[in-house]
């Protein structure tokens, strides 16, 4: 291999002296060729030249500059300025060829080599011999991996060698290069080992090779002979099942079975024969095999059939895999008596549409049915819950579902519409009026009135109920409608006013009378209300003496009264009252009479002149006299 480097160089004469003056920029051209040992190929791919010049006696080059070389590239111009010191002077020049991977490849023999560069002459081209130091410099022999292989018509196969040192090590990345000597067979890149069969059988020759270190150096090199066959694919490759166009639902065992055979190996078994899913990819091996998972759509099922030299042929058919019928309804929405019911079952899957629904088991609620749409619909009559079983159809795939529909008794709504009298008294009578309403139809069954204290009841068909209210104030009465088989309760309220009810209070005896002053009068007393039973505590006075007394169960009393003021006085009995009961009173005229007093001189006493001086001294005690009044 040749390569020509023009260089182009730009020579400053700093002590030239012409009538351009001694400073004046003159060109001179210097062109360097480069010649490497000869190959048959290229095997090196050089990327760049570096080039370096050095004045005699110097240590250190005065220029060093690369050059860039496509692999196509066979010259290059590179121009550089240098400054002489004379009219001509002799220089020192290094080449070094690198490879892509900037490693040094090639170097000039004599390194360096002398040249001599002229301000005012042109000169031939200088011709450099380059020799190869990269990895393979050091190889004696090389040692193919194979050296007879065979390959496919129309396939390729990789040929390795080895190149070894004079201690007959291996050399690591050593360059190779690779030619084909047959036509039968090519090598696009020399450097590889990738041999590419033609169309033709026969047998060709290729050859390994290192490259040549310098002109004139033995070519290292090792052949391989490469055996081109026509390899036939495997034949009578066939699927028995599924069979082409087949239907599945999905989740069901599919048996999947196939043949194929191949001229050179025979009955193709195991991992020679691969089966592939258009929507799953690889399903299985072998001649047979079941599946029951593939994906719901239309699947292409592809038996690869793959004899030992990898040539494949297949055979395939297309079979549909339907999502499996499901009633996708799990629950129904309740309903309510007497209004409008609608529901639509759903279910997914299957082949043919439309579905067909019906019931199988149970029964719907009251008033409602099911259509072979899936739709049920209907005014529901009944409340509760009903547990029933449908069944949907498909062509001949059929599912089904147990479903409930609750049924909610119908809204109602109770309203009091008048409550007279209000207000009332403790213990009167209040007629309450209510309706109890329902859109879903009429209620049935009983309403409670009450304040939280007493309560009265009716029917619904009453419309009303009495009640007689035993506490007094503020109340509100709540009419509750507590519901039927059909019907939810309900409930209003209604404030109202209780007063306080009246009462009469009557001395129905003070005994006795008359009575003396300070004696005990047992005065009796009553107190009554239309309203009920009143409770607490009676005086009763004449306005200077008084007594208290209770009230039994039958609103009676008695208390004991003495008076001590005589003459006509008037006794009154007081009801003060209580929360639920007003106060009242009664009066009654009453007699104390005045007594006499009630002398007592002592007891009799018999005197005796004992002295007979006609008179004795006698001592009268009237202590024991007192006035019954006091």
């Amino acid at each position: 291999m040749r390569r020509r480097t023009a260089v182009t160089v730009a020579v400053l004469c700093a002590a030239c002296a012409d009538a351009a003056g001694p400073d004046r920029m003159r060109e001179a051209q210097l062109a360097i060729s480069p010649v490497v040992a000869s190959n048959p190929i290229s095997i090196v791919d050089i990327a760049e030249v570096r080039i370096r010049l050095s004045r005699v006696g110097a240590t250190t080059p005065f220029l060093d500059t690369t050059a860039t070389v496509s692999p196509d590239q066979t010259e290059f111009d590179l121009s550089l300025t240098v400054t002489l010191t004379s009219e001509s002077e002799t220089l020192l020049l290094s080449l070094v060829l690198l490879d892509g991977d900037g490693a040094e490849v090639y170097r000039d023999e004599g390194d360096p080599t002398t040249i001599i560069v002229s301000a005012s002459a042109e000169q031939d081209p200088i011709t450099v011999p380059i020799e190869y130091i990269g990895p393979s410099a050091s190889a004696v022999r090389l040692e193919l991996v194979d050296d007879a292989v065979f390959v496919y018509t129309g396939e390729t196969v990789l040929l390795e060698a080895v190149a070894y040192d004079a201690a007959d090590q291996a050399i690591a990345d050593a360059h190779i290069g690779w030619e084909a000597l047959d036509p039968l067979v090519s090598i696009d890149d020399p450097t590889s080992g990738l041999v590419q069969a033609g169309p033709l059988a026969g047998t060709a020759q290729v050859v390994a090779m290192l490259p040549r270190v310098r002109e004139g150096a033995p070519l290292i090199t090792d052949t391989a002979t490469v055996t081109v066959r026509i390899n036939q694919p495997p034949d009578a490759v066939s699927i028995a099942s599924p069979i082409e166009g087949a239907s599945f639902v999905a989740g069901d065992d599919i048996a999947f079975s196939g043949s194929a055979n191949d001229p050179e190996d025979g009955p193709l078994t195991g991992s020679q024969l691969r089966w592939e899913s258009s929507l799953d990819g690889v399903i299985g091996s072998g001649t047979s095999f079941t599946r029951n998972d593939l994906a719901v759509g239309a699947h292409v099922i592809t038996l690869f059939a793959t004899d030992s030299q990898d040539a494949v042929s297949t055979a395939s058919v297309t079979v549909t895999v339907t999502e499996r019928l499901t009633i996708t309804t799990t629950s129904l929405p309740n309903g309510t008596v007497g209004a409008s019911y609608a529901a639509q079952l759903e279910a997914q899957g299957g082949t043919v549409a439309p579905y067909v629904w019906g019931l199988t088991g149970g029964s719907l609620p009251d008033g409602l049915e099911l259509a072979a749409d899936g739709s049920i619909s209907g005014i529901p009559t009944a409340a509760g819950a009903e547990t029933f079983t449908v069944r949907v159809a498909s062509d001949e795939e059929t599912a089904t579902a147990s479903l409930t529909i609750t049924i909610d008794p119908a809204a109602t709504t109770t309203t009091i519409i008048s409550d007279d009298p209000d207000p009332s008294a403790v213990g009167q009578d209040v007629l309450v009026v209510y309706t109890v309403t329902s859109a879903g139809g009429t209620p049935t069954g009983d309403v409670v009135v009450s304040d939280g204290v007493d309560s009265c009841s009716g029917t619904v068909a009453d419309g009303g109920c009495t009640l007689a209210l035993t506490t007094s104030g503020s109340r509100t009465l709540t009419a509750t409608y507590a519901g039927d088989a059909n019907f939810a309760g309900s409930a209003d309220t209604e404030p109202h006013t209780v007063a306080q009810a009246t009462t009469t209070t009557t001395i129905t005896s003070d005994d006795p009378d008359p009575s003396a002053v300070g004696q005990d009068v047992l005065v009796t007393y009553t107190v009554t209300s239309t309203g009920g039973t009143p409770t607490g505590t009676v005086t009763v006075g004449d306005g200077i003496d008084s007594c208290t007394g209770g009230l039994a169960e039958d609103g009676s009393g008695t208390c004991p009264l003495a008076l001590t003021t005589a003459g006509t006085r008037t006794l009154t009995a007081t009801y003060a009252g209580d929360a639920n009961f007003a106060g009242s009173s009664d009066t009654e005229p009453h007699i104390v009479t005045n007594q006499p007093p009630v002398a007592d001189a002592g007891p009799d006493q018999t005197v005796t002149d004992g002295d007979l001086s006609g008179s004795e001294l006698v001592t009268l005690d009237g202590s024991g006299s007192f006035d019954p009044d006091g």
